[in-house]
């Protein structure tokens, strides 16, 4: 038997250094009937509110990892193009029921706020109109990775920015706001533990972390830029100013190519 679908990956080159390319694991396609029970865990665990975005591919594009067109790649085969996304959300059980599936390829994006993602593509076929085909999802972090070698050089090197209190905003390379960065804040020295705490930032980019005075190192991610570090030192003493992040874009990142042989 051929198979329905299969799944390529191409390297996007962009002008940053190898070193801050990522291998992004393309989504797996699996055979299913037009209904389909699916169960979305973290950490083994069923994860509620989680939003499914499911598309239709047909022939025409290329879509990237994230779920997106992506332009300015080469293919040689007949490439697929997505139909009108749809939107559902997981119950307090993790899961989702999706109903009627088209014939075809339709691929899901399992997303949550907290930047876990999982990817499933489902090869439909016509069957027995009741039967339903059962899938479960692990999340997994998109966030880019911060080594601990890495946070244990910049809490050892850097001199502490004295601040009276944690709050600042976080913006792109042309001073846009990021909104809903990932900021974590560790004592120095405990990275490798829970972080004290975190937050995330506002549709403006802005943050407040209320913290006791003591020296932390403050860990900003975001899906696309490079992880950002900053060391501080939480004083009465210290001016009541803001913490400006700047983050810089990622490097390379991976397409993923679905088309349907014949």
């Amino acid at each position: 038997m051929r198979p329905l679908a299969t799944v390529v990956l191409i390297l996007i080159c962009c002008p940053f250094a190898a070193s801050d390319c990522v291998e992004v694991k393309g989504p797996e396609t699996k055979p299913s009937s037009q209904n389909a029970r699916i169960t979305v865990l973290l950490d083994g665990k069923p994860r509620g509110n989680v939003k499914f975005t499911l598309t239709m591919l047909t022939r025409g594009s290329i879509i990237t990892s994230n779920g997106r067109p992506q332009g300015n790649a080469k293919a040689t085969d007949a490439l697929p193009k997505m139909e009108e996304a749809r939107s559902l959300i997981t119950d307090p059980n993790g899961t989702v029921v999706l109903k009627d599936l088209p014939v075809g390829i339709n691929c899901i994006e399992a997303t949550d706020e907290n930047y876990f993602r999982a990817d499933l593509c489902l090869a439909v076929s016509k069957q027995v109109k009741n039967e339903v085909s059962l899938f479960t999802l692990n999340l997994a972090s998109t966030l880019p990775p911060a080594p601990l070698s890495n946070v244990q050089a910049a809490a050892k090197d850097a001199a502490p920015e004295r601040l009276r209190q944690l709050k600042g905003v976080v913006i792109d390379p042309a001073g846009a706001a990021v909104s809903h960065a990932d900021i974590r804040v560790y004592k120095r020295g405990s990275y490798s533990e829970d972080p004290v705490a975190k937050a995330w930032t506002d549709l403006e980019g802005r943050f407040t972390i209320p913290l006791n005075p003591d020296t932390y190192v403050v860990l900003i991610r975001m899906p696309a830029f490079k992880a950002a570090l900053r060391v501080i030192e939480i004083s009465r003493e210290g001016p009541d100013a803001d913490l400006r992040e700047v983050l810089q874009l990622g490097g390379c990142s991976e397409s993923v190519v679905v088309f349907v042989t014949p």
